[in-house]
């Protein structure tokens, strides 16, 4: 019986000793939560968000393949926006179908907006164009704040491309 007893008590010791390292650890994420304070990572609830910063954002500006989705209203778009970015304005929470056309097209599409309430038009855009089978879609950090604080290419005017 000392046996069992040894054995139920090795077994415990190392189930605590376990749940420590995870506590002082960290559980590890699929991703990093974004640098920015101002566009804070999703919670639980809204799905697996992919976030990319401004410097590989414009790195990928030039690439025929990457869209860049602005999740402002057409006024907020139309004062300053990414350049060549298509307006898919969060306000209905819709996404109408010719420019889910567009976006489809694409081989990533990165959303943005002015990062208040935690980027939550951007981040809401994400999961309404993954639900409509759009594979790579992603954040910018910081979003159109951090793009023009960082000085990236932006132009103002309406969209030339939107349906």
């Amino acid at each position: 019986m000392d046996v069992v007893k040894e054995a139920v008590l090795i077994s415990l010791l190392g189930v605590v000793a376990g749940l420590m390292s995870v506590a002082l650890r960290g559980v590890p994420r699929a991703e990093a939560p974004p640098e920015s304070a101002s566009c804070a990572p999703p919670s639980s609830t809204q799905g697996f968000v992919r976030w990319v910063t401004v410097e590989d954002a414009q790195g990928l500006l030039n690439d025929p393949a990457i869209r860049f989705a602005d999740a402002r209203s057409p006024s907020e778009y139309e004062a300053g926006h990414i350049l060549g970015a298509l307006n898919v304005p969060m306000d209905k929470d819709m996404v109408s179908e010719a420019l889910l056309e567009r976006l489809r097209s694409a081989r990533t599409v990165i959303t943005y907006c002015d990062t208040q309430s935690g980027c939550a038009r951007s981040v809401r855009l994400t999961h309404l164009l993954q639900a409509a089978g759009i594979g790579d879609v992603r954040v910018l950090k910081g979003g159109m704040p951090e793009w023009n604080r960082q000085g990236r290419p932006a132009e103002a005017g309406p969209c030339r491309e939107c349906p």
